[in-house]
């Protein structure tokens, strides 16, 4: 739909704004940049994967093997309505999603990370539930806080958002198979200051059927509390 609508309105943004309207999107989303780039990866062993599906399928490679570093190729350069938003914005919560594919890869984008650094807004991080093979296995939540701050240049953030929802044992068996787990919150709650001037917020914000995921009601209410903390 958006590549239809890109050819038909004659730009991304446009065709983010007009699949808005048709979803009825409470809410305005505006993409971080309108350049044509592929997301890189860099393993620890020296490979090389391009494009984030690839990326993201985890394939002919060990499922934990870490990324060394994620960058854009060509670079891409925000656009001017999403710095312009940054900049404005009251708070800016940087998550919940894959932490390098779907989070770092914005925080690559040329003058995102300056202009989060920037802004005034209270920065806060939601971390992932879960592991995810072929990108954050092996990793806790102060692993992925080290890695989000280390992209955005320097600690700037306010807030860091944890789930200590307890996940079934039967939960655990089946993510088990899929050599997933917990992020761990533990080393995050004991030595999170090492790494972050972050608030730590530990608090249920999960909920399992079947899939874990986070629950929008609880995750909402969280969100709200630690807006009112840093306030």
């Amino acid at each position: 739909m958006l590549t239809a609508l890109t050819d038909i309105r004659g730009s991304m943004a446009e065709a983010v704004r007009a699949l808005g309207d048709i979803m009825n999107v409470q809410g305005l989303v505006i993409p971080v940049t309108e350049d044509n780039t592929r997301l890189c990866a860099e393993f620890e062993d020296g490979s090389v994967v391009e494009g984030e599906s690839r990326i993201d399928r985890c394939e002919n490679r060990p499922p934990d093997l870490k990324i060394r570093r994620i960058w854009l190729s060509p670079a891409a350069r925000a656009s001017a309505e999403a710095t312009a938003s940054i900049l404005s914005s009251d708070y800016v919560l940087i998550g919940p999603g894959d932490l390098y594919t779907s989070i770092i890869a914005n925080l690559a984008v040329e003058g995102v990370s300056e202009a989060i650094s920037q802004s005034h807004a209270k920065k806060i991080y939601i971390s992932n539930l879960m592991t995810k093979p072929g990108e954050t296995g092996g990793m806790d939540a102060y692993d992925h806080v080290r890695e989000i701050v280390r992209y955005l240049g320097r600690d700037v953030l306010d807030a860091v958002v944890v789930s200590d929802t307890q996940v079934s044992q039967e939960g655990m068996e089946t993510y088990s198979n899929k050599r997933q787990s917990p992020v761990s919150i533990d080393r995050l709650l004991k030595e999170g200051s090492k790494i972050t001037r972050a608030r730590i917020v530990s608090a249920d914000i999960g909920h399992e059927t079947e899939l874990v995921r986070h629950h929008s009601q609880k995750l909402k209410t969280a969100i709200k509390t630690t807006m009112d903390r840093l306030s």
